[in-house]
């Protein structure tokens, strides 16, 4: 799918599983279930990717706003997870957010996550959790969780600071007790 101007979907559940490449904003929201998405997303301006009741799932994804703000947002779960063959990759012009609003952790698996001229912000509240993961980002990293925050094989690259926030426990290469 191709336009030139802004790119709207919106459905009780969605899934995506094909290109999407548009030279204004793209907006896919799934009102009351899951948003699912893979393939490539490109957009000049902001992408929003959201799911109002349910969680995020995007496998394989390749997300790209060239000169917007990415937002992956849900009131469930994030799970964002590429291969170890193919990672997933995120990027926003200028700005990544990531987040479980309310419930669901948030998580990032075999995935590029780059800011080209802003902030990365991946957060839960919940357990955030990153595994083979890079961040690189021109400002800004900020990781926050209000259960554990778990990193494990994380290469993180910032130009200004990084935060780490759990409410519980920071996990470094190591994985949290399931108990």
């Amino acid at each position: 799918l191709l336009s030139n101007d802004n790119i709207n979907i919106q459905a009780n559940q969605v899934d995506i599983d094909s290109n999407i490449n548009t030279k204004k904003e793209l907006n896919i929201s799934a009102n009351k279930g899951d948003l699912t998405l893979a393939k490539t997303l490109t957009s000049v301006g902001n992408m929003n990717l959201s799911a109002a009741v349910g969680g995020i799932n995007a496998n394989q994804l390749n997300a790209k706003s060239t000169a917007g703000n990415l937002n992956l947002l849900a009131n469930g779960h994030v799970l964002i997870d590429g291969s170890d063959k193919a990672k997933a990759t995120i990027t926003g012009g200028k700005g990544v957010t990531i987040s479980s609003l309310t419930q669901g952790n948030t998580t990032v698996k075999n995935t590029n996550v780059k800011s080209e001229q802003g902030y990365i912000l991946v957060k839960s509240n919940a357990q955030t959790i990153l595994k083979d993961a890079s961040l690189d980002s021109k400002k800004n990293i900020e990781l926050f969780a209000k259960d554990n925050l778990i990193l494990d094989g994380v290469k993180s690259t910032s130009k200004q600071h990084t935060a780490l926030n759990a409410k519980k426990n920071i996990y470094i290469n190591s994985e949290a007790d399931e108990k």
